[in-house]
């Protein structure tokens, strides 16, 4: 991999994903023993040039020092999920990129699985946000919430014009039933204003928001 290689690689990421606030990554001296071969790679690569082309784009790039892995740790579990899948699933095989390619996606789907709010035991509740809600999510094809939306919940706000990380979010503050009595719109306070959105474009968190509370 060289320096154009990896621009790419993240524009590609960027057309999928949207673009990053911030990007982290393991130091180049990191890298000892069997990933010589990476080093080799990471030393061909212009962290100035990768830099200055993603900055217009307001993405900035840290690296934590070396021998400091634990600066890392959250990402770095996951990374090392990811390679006990393929380990698993490869054994000592040498896949084809194609068989690679697969692998890995169905490993990312597995890791973007895994719970980002309280999993309740409770059946009725709602199920736990995972990064899939936001991941394979489809443009005008939201999914509908496993209950209603009620007043009080604390929302986010789908935008496809926007990256995810800049979805509004907010307090419901009203619903409006259709005539079937299901709740087809509601309206949500956020720090920038009241808006009134159908509720496929709203995504419910698993917090509540007290009624003596300001608005998110």
């Amino acid at each position: 991999m060289n320096t154009d290689s990896a621009i790419l690689a993240l524009r590609r990421f960027i057309s999928v994903r949207g673009q990053p606030v911030c990007l982290y990554s393991d130091n180049g001296s990191n890298f000892r023993g069997a990933d010589n071969e990476l080093r080799r790679a990471w030393e061909e690569i212009e962290m100035n040039k990768i830099q200055t082309e993603f900055a217009i784009g307001r993405t900035s790039w840290k690296l934590y020092p070396p021998l400091s892995p634990h600066f890392g740790g959250s990402w770095e579990r996951l990374v090392q999920s990811v390679k006990k899948s393929l380990e698993f699933t490869l054994k000592s095989r040498i896949p084809k990129e194609e068989v690679l390619k697969t692998l890995l996606s169905e490993a990312a789907n597995s890791v973007n699985s895994l719970p980002l709010t309280h999993v309740s035991i409770n059946k009725d509740d709602s199920e736990a946000l995972t990064p899939n809600h936001f991941v394979l999510r489809t443009s005008g094809s939201a999914p509908t919430p496993a209950q209603p939306v009620q007043v009080l919940d604390v929302v986010i706000i789908t935008d496809e014009n926007n990256p995810r990380n800049l979805w509004p979010k907010g307090i419901n503050v009203a619903t409006f039933p259709g005539k079937d009595g299901k709740i087809r719109v509601v309206e949500v306070e956020t720090c920038t204003g009241t808006y009134r959105r159908p509720v496929r474009k709203i995504i419910v968190l698993d917090v509540h928001q007290k009624e003596s509370d300001d608005p998110v």
